[in-house]
């Protein structure tokens, strides 16, 4: 996370917050809210994994550019390129990190 310049927040959400940045370039910064100490978060942390690696095979057209992730709690953060349509960027990351949370629950 050194390597980045975290600017203003563009977005809230249940999970984290995204914020505008710059690496690279200008860049969306969605950094995931972490407490160590709460069962739910390990939760959390997986599905963010999951998000990451999905992220990571993703290449289309139509979705925003991953970039790069921080996978060291608790700096857990992705990195994607800053979409001029922040509500579709924070719908999609939104969308993403339920059906992995949801089905991670279900295993549980």
């Amino acid at each position: 996370m050194e390597n980045l310049f975290i600017g203003e927040i563009i977005g809230r959400g249940t999970f984290g917050t995204v914020y505008r940045g710059k690496w690279h370039g200008e860049v969306a910064i969605k950094r995931i809210d972490f407490d160590p100490e709460d069962v739910d978060d390990s939760i959390r942390v997986e599905a963010f994994k999951r998000e990451v690696a999905l992220l990571h095979k993703t290449r289309h057209e139509n979705l925003v550019l991953f970039m790069g992730a921080c996978m060291k709690a608790p700096d857990l953060a992705i990195v994607t390129q800053l979409s001029r349509v922040s509500v579709l960027f924070l719908c999609m990351s939104l969308y993403l990190y339920l059906i992995f949370f949801f089905t991670f629950k279900e295993f549980l």
